[in-house]
């Protein structure tokens, strides 16, 4: 019994597939150098060194895992690595996270887990992020939201295309693979 299960263990972790992808929002770079400049040159060229040590944008590090699992544990695990599960917040981040899955062999037939969800499970199209605010940016397939059923108060990215987003239970037959944000 103890070979059967270190087997599994074995196996369950051969198929956790990590990407690691570190990127910095290039469109948010120019346009913070474009701030800086603009800046610069109302108050005098000398002081744009000092202007772009002042901060900018933030390196985020996104970490594809392939096993497939419910939306819970996919938060919950996201949670207990210090990160969050991933939820673009435009449609360069939403590319981003659909190339890191891609680079983690995910296959364009399957979705992955985002980090929102349905205020209750109600027919309402209100879904929030993983802080309790409503989206600002959600790329919805045609006629979704449709909470098919009357359950569907959780969230995928399905990879093929342009990583368009769909509504679905949050306990999927076979789970779904997922990304987290560091």
């Amino acid at each position: 019994m103890a070979k059967v299960s270190s087997m599994m263990l074995c196996l369950a972790l051969a198929l956790t597939v990590l990407v690691t992808v570190e990127a910095i929002d290039q469109a948010c770079v120019a346009s913070y150098n474009n701030k800086v400049d603009a800046m610069a040159s109302a108050i005098g060229g000398s002081t744009k060194s000092a202007l772009q040590g002042l901060g900018g944008c933030h390196t985020r590090k996104f970490v594809y895992y392939a096993q497939g699992v419910s939306y819970i544990e996919a938060k919950a695990s996201c949670i207990a690595k210090g990160g969050r599960l991933a939820l673009p917040r435009n449609s360069h981040e939403n590319k981003l996270i659909q190339d890191v899955a891609k680079q983690g062999g995910h296959t364009a037939h399957r979705g992955i887990w985002l980090g929102f969800n349905r205020l209750g499970n109600s027919g309402t199209t209100t879904f929030l992020d993983d802080n309790g605010f409503a989206l600002h940016y959600a790329p919805w397939l045609p006629h979704e939201p449709n909470n098919a059923h009357g359950n569907e108060p959780c969230g995928e990215m399905l990879i093929g295309g342009h990583g368009g987003w769909n509504d679905m239970p949050c306990r999927w037959k076979g789970g779904l693979p997922y990304v987290c944000r560091f």
